[in-house]
């Protein structure tokens, strides 16, 4: 096989270095080309993003304002759950205290008045009796008493010897 070698050296040369521009500029231009297609595509797409968000950022603000709400409130409920176990659990069983009085009570003695205050412990009764004994039996019923503590009666209790009005006094 013969080859004819029309082109010198030098234009081969040349054709091939041209060629070559040529290719590079079409990888260039189809690199150009597909930039410009996907900027088509993603502009739009962070546009939505940058939207999106915006809009995630502005619920996580409406749903902090919402739970900060209601964070508040459940504190303000806890501090008066707080306040009202408190008062419970210190509260003084008054209803053990007045079946305990009534107890005590002998059957000739009559309650008048009766004031117990659970803060400083103490109390008075107030009442009549028919007799000293049954007033006299009334004070050492309340001194065994658990629920009643340092009874005081004044000494005008004991003066008489027949209906007696009295007034006690003590802790509880």
């Amino acid at each position: 096989m013969t080859k004819l070698n029309l082109i010198s050296p030098q234009q081969k040369d040349s054709l091939t270095v041209d060629y070559l521009h040529l290719l590079i500029e079409n990888v260039l231009g189809i690199f150009v080309i597909v930039a410009i297609l996907f900027a088509i595509i993603l502009i739009p797409l962070s546009e939505n993003l940058v939207i999106l968000d915006y809009q995630g950022q502005r619920t996580r603000d409406t749903a902090l304002a919402k739970n900060q709400d209601i964070t508040s409130k459940i504190t303000d409920l806890n501090s008066l759950i707080g306040v009202y176990d408190g008062i419970l659990s210190s509260s003084y069983s008054w209803s053990l205290l007045l079946v305990e009085l009534s107890a005590v009570i002998p059957e000739n003695v009559t309650l008048t008045h009766f004031k117990a205050v659970s803060d400083n412990s103490g109390f008075i009764l107030k009442g009549f009796a028919l007799k000293r004994d049954d007033l006299i039996k009334l004070i050492g019923n309340l001194e065994a008493s658990r629920h009643f503590k340092e009874v005081k009666s004044p000494l005008n209790n004991y003066l008489q010897q027949q209906n007696i009005e009295f007034e006690i006094q003590g802790k509880i």
